[in-house]
């Protein structure tokens, strides 16, 4: 839905005083990830639209989630790696959470997701304590959640403090 059109008025905002802070929720790069989520990113204009947003100096970030069924420890770091790779300048994860009505709320037994209260980690921004996270599917375990909790904290409270600099992707 980002086309040159829009991101032309957000610069004129932005070179008039505004202050836009344009946020995309990716949520994952795995393509039967986004199937099952029924959220299919086309790659090319993703690359397209943050290349022109970082030419225009347009403030942007992105949002990821972790525990989505059929990811994986490995699936997670790649999303997380694309945008790093792509300079996204804030980069933030949050766990799944099953709001009720959603179509994977739904789903939830058929696709084997476990949930639970715990929190994550402190680190993490937009937790919600009463509504429960996936911490557990087929395609990953509890401790392997952790460590894609562990991720999304780095990337809340170190990546996005160095904004893109190449030796906090060294880090991960």
């Amino acid at each position: 839905m980002v086309n040159e059109d829009f991101i032309g008025l957000i610069n004129k905002i932005n070179l008039n005083g505004g202050k836009c802070v344009l946020e995309f929720g990716l949520q994952t790069i795995n393509r039967e990830e986004e199937k099952i989520i029924e959220r299919i990113n086309n790659k090319k204009k993703i690359e397209l639209v943050f290349k022109q947003l970082q030419d225009l100096k347009i403030n942007h970030e992105i949002s990821l989630i972790f525990g989505l069924p059929n990811q994986t420890v490995d699936s997670f770091k790649k999303s997380v790696e694309f945008c790093i790779e792509k300079n996204v300048p804030v980069i933030k994860a949050f766990p799944l959470m099953l709001l009720r009505g959603t179509e994977l709320y739904h789903r939830k037994k058929e696709l084997g997701l476990i949930e639970s209260y715990e929190i994550a980690d402190e680190g993490i921004d937009r937790l919600q304590e009463s509504i429960p996270h996936v911490v557990e599917s087929p395609s990953f375990s509890y401790s392997d959640w952790k460590e894609m909790a562990k991720i999304a904290a780095w990337l809340e409270n170190k990546y996005n403090y160095q904004l893109g600099n190449s030796m906090a992707y060294n880090l991960i």
